[in-house]
């Protein structure tokens, strides 16, 4: 399933890049995830600085440094260099350095010393940090990201021992560009962004959240070779409603309540348009955003962004219906679903589905009565009596 999330996310990534004008390219994912197309046409979509994960270490050798690769240089190498005497003598190749590694995480007990085990790989040795996550990619996945990371996140300010990513507050408004010019790339083509409200299901994590687009970019490196020093993990402290993290002493963000949604699209409109000016056409990833509709509905048609909990998990679940659709025969007029749950993701989805319905001829009334959406407090009605957040309404049962 992970596979499927990932090619997904990295057709829309690769759509966006082609088309830089805003994310109205998604539509054509409908035909990308039909799977009688043939995948054979799928590279055409590749920009220029993406390979495969194959052969990402032989086309960009010099992501690694030579503070990096120290252990393979050759004696005359280590005296060219000025580190000869501060190695130990062996001249070792990636391969018995991998196995080293492996087992060096095998000796840690749990999975959150395993996490922060190669955490501090990423940070002292990237190379050889992806050349092992892409060498074991199904047994690493699961540290570097889900499940681990949301522990991880969890206890993201006790066990921070590195600076990753950028983090912009609120008080850096009016500066934001001035922030974006402090990253130490001078070239950023796509940015995972959070403002750590609704981290996985775990809640306002405030800038403990910061492991998600250190994690999610990592994978875009191992699945798709996009390299590392051309992605930005971005963190926003917009402060938090956790009061656990406003009174925890190890806190890393700011000392604040979350501010309103006004404030926050406000915020929004400078980061965008300093994005694009520092780095003009990059695609901005939104993730983890508690109410990802307003950002998506305000900059979709005028920048290259996309929310992957909306329309990346969207696009898998469509892509699914779509072949089970072919399966069992059933026509579009006679299916009906139920969604357990009403949040941002299960809209999402349902949204994505309409555009798919409406292209297969029902109007757009016509699709949504095809399905029904039950929350905490049982079936969605107009005439329920409670309060109903925004994106709910859209598909309330008459």
């Amino acid at each position: 399933m992970l596979g499927t999330v990932t090619d997904a996310l990295l057709i829309i990534i690769y759509q966006l890049h082609g088309n830089r004008n805003g994310n109205k390219t998604i539509v054509s994912l409908f035909s990308l995830l039909d799977s009688s197309q043939s995948h054979s046409e799928l590279p055409t979509l590749l920009p220029p600085y993406s390979c495969s994960q194959y052969d990402f270490f032989n086309k960009f050798p010099e992501h690694a440094t030579p503070r990096f690769r120290v252990y393979q240089f050759t004696a005359e190498v280590r005296s060219q260099l000025r580190t000869r005497g501060l190695l130990p003598p062996n001249v070792e190749d990636h391969m018995l350095q991998s196995e080293r590694c492996l087992r060096q995480l095998a000796s840690k007990s749990t999975p959150i010393e395993k996490y922060i085990y190669l955490t501090t790989l990423r940070n002292t040795n990237s190379h050889l940090f992806y050349r092992l996550l892409i060498s074991n990619f199904s047994a690493i996945t699961p540290l570097v990201y889900t499940p681990v990371v949301g522990e991880a996140c969890k206890r993201w300010s006790e066990i921070y021992q590195h600076a990753e990513g950028l983090y912009i507050s609120y008080k850096d408004r009016g500066a934001i560009i001035d922030v974006l010019r402090n990253w130490r790339h001078p070239k950023v083509e796509i940015t995972v962004v959070s403002d750590g409200s609704r981290i996985l299901g775990l809640g306002d994590l405030g800038v403990n959240g910061m492991g998600i687009p250190v994690g999610k970019l990592a994978l875009y490196t191992g699945c798709a070779g996009i390299r590392p020093d051309v992605t930005l993990p971005l963190m926003l402290d917009l402060g938090t409603n956790n009061a656990a993290l406003l009174n925890d002493q190890f806190y890393l963000g700011a000392r604040m309540k979350r501010i309103s949604e006004k404030e926050e699209m406000e915020f929004m409109d400078e980061l965008m348009e300093a994005l694009n000016t520092v780095w003009p056409g990059i695609v901005v990833q939104f993730e983890d955003f508690k109410n990802p509709f307003p950002a998506l509905e305000k900059f979709g048609p005028k920048y290259a962004c996309f929310n992957d909990d909306v329309q990346g998990t969207g696009a898998v679940i469509l892509a699914g219906i779509i072949n089970a659709l072919k399966r069992t025969s059933v026509p579009i007029k006679d299916q009906r679903a139920v969604f357990m749950g009403a949040g941002s993701a299960g809209v999402g989805v349902a949204k994505q589905i309409v555009e798919y319905f409406v292209k297969q001829g029902l109007s757009e009334d016509e699709a949504r009565r095809k399905f029904w959406f039950v929350d905490t407090k049982g079936l969605i009605t107009n005439d329920r009596g409670d309060w109903l957040a925004a994106h709910k309404k859209i598909f309330c049962s008459r």
